[in-house]
């Protein structure tokens, strides 16, 4: 007997997680501007978040060996 295979894409594999762990959380919203507006801001996102999300203070991004922490206050 073989099991179905589900093939995701990333964003569909973020929400399975989401859903998967107490308090997570996933977002989405579609953003009228040109790309390269938006690539501006997300390459920025040290500076930018705290001005889009109130609630957010700082947001760090911070190397540890192979991988990427973000810090968030």
């Amino acid at each position: 007997m073989s099991w179905p295979v589900a093939d995701l894409d990333t964003v569909r594999r973020l929400h399975v997680l989401a859903a998967a762990v107490p308090g997570a959380v996933v977002a989405e919203t579609r953003i009228d501007a040109p790309f390269v507006q938006v690539r501006a801001v997300a390459a920025d996102l040290q500076h930018e978040l705290p001005c889009y999300l109130s609630d957010v203070r700082s947001f760090t991004i911070a190397r540890h060996d192979e991988q990427l922490v973000a810090h968030v206050a």
